[in-house]
């Protein structure tokens, strides 16, 4: 490329979008859009401009230049990948790695080729320094990729890579799209989120009259004042989970907590932590060394899921930081559904909380 001529933008992905602190995180946004040290171009074998995502980037960077540097790299194999100038995208680079396109009746081939295309666009951006890359799903030579298998094997190629390196990586799901999630699963959570949510803006109905009946009030009879159960757990969580928070924080901080349970739990390596959590490790350090930080709600949920902690314990983590589950917000009943279930991998999660339109453990939106 000219001398290894790139260009580092040294910023998270994400463009207009609030900042985030993990390494993997799912928006619905326009890859194109989107600034990062590199965007990936789900490329044809001889790097030329194709339709879709494919022909935006060449027309949003400019397609003569553009054009003309991928000549001098092309022709490339299938899942090989190469990098040239992002000229005008927001994106500092391009990552053209040949995508495959899908083979029903060879299916098994045709996975083994998406892997190795997601792992090879990774490792480029590790060879060329590149701190952030934009990766738009779906948006492969058709016929594309099952969506589920297309995000499985896209994220299992992140986290393998995430292992051993640093790179910040978003998935643009183009056009809002939702992702799938497993049916079963998502019977599941749906049947869990109509179970336990509590939609504190709509009125509490009033109790139903049989037609024709009387009621008379006895001179013995008191008013029930009593609270209703159902609203019970979210007064508790605004009012006495936070004063209670804030108390067992003068004896026992946050980041003392955090600390006293990776001990209990066996973690030997910060990195096991903060990589099972999907948050940055400079802010998993900032953590770590002020007993006083104080965590996103996001941050804390986050961590109490790579401690593999119990829904019990979860709650009492949580207090430290002043935070509570409630059951007026889906987030939370939708990170409660995994805690339950002991299903502890948060990209699965993230995923699920990507599908119903909620913020993604990690972030600074929850």
């Amino acid at each position: 490329m000219n001398g290894q001529r790139f260009r580092l933008l040294k910023k998270a992905a994400g463009g207009d979008h609030p900042e985030v602190s993990m390494p993997l995180t799912i928006i619905s946004a326009d890859a194109v859009k989107l600034s990062a040290d590199a965007l990936v171009n789900k490329a044809l074998p001889d790097l030329s401009r194709g339709d879709g995502v494919n022909g935006q980037i060449f027309k949003a960077a400019g397609a003569v230049k553009l054009s003309a540097e991928c000549e001098q790299l092309s022709p490339l194999n299938t899942g090989d990948a190469a990098v040239t100038s992002g000229f005008n995208l927001k994106a500092g680079n391009v990552i053209h790695t040949v995508w495959p396109v899908y083979n029903a009746g060879d299916a098994e081939e045709s996975l083994r080729l998406l892997r190795l295309a997601y792992g090879n666009s990774l490792k480029k951006a590790a060879e060329y320094g590149f701190g952030s890359v934009v990766v738009p799903l779906g948006s492969g030579p058709p016929p594309e990729f099952p969506a589920e298998d297309d995000l499985r094997l896209a994220t299992d190629a992140v986290r393998e890579f995430l292992r051993e390196n640093y790179l910040d990586v978003t998935f643009a799901a183009r056009g809002g799209r939702r992702l799938s999630v497993n049916p079963e699963m998502r019977d599941d959570i749906d049947d869990f989120i109509s179970e336990n949510f509590i939609d504190l803006d709509s009125p509490r109905p009033a109790p139903r009259r049989k037609t024709g009946a009387t009621f008379k009030l006895s001179r013995s009879a008191k008013p029930d004042y009593s609270i209703n159960p159902a609203f019970e757990n979210v007064i508790y969580e605004r009012v006495v989970g936070g004063v209670e928070g804030a108390v067992k924080r003068l004896e026992e901080s946050f980041s003392d907590a955090l600390l006293r349970l990776i001990k209990e739990k066996g973690f030997k390596k910060d990195s096991e932590v903060y990589t099972r959590a999907n948050i940055d490790r400079r802010l998993f350090s900032k953590i770590r060394s002020d007993r006083n930080y104080a965590p996103s709600k996001s941050t804390a949920l986050a961590l109490t899921v790579a401690l593999r902690l119990s829904l019990d314990e979860t709650r009492e983590l949580l207090k430290k930081a002043g935070f509570a589950l409630s059951r007026s917000r889906k987030f939370d009943i939708i990170v409660e559904y995994f805690i339950s279930n002991q299903k502890y991998d948060i990209f699965e999660i993230n995923e699920a909380l990507f599908f119903y339109d909620q913020p993604l453990l990690g972030s600074d939106l929850g």
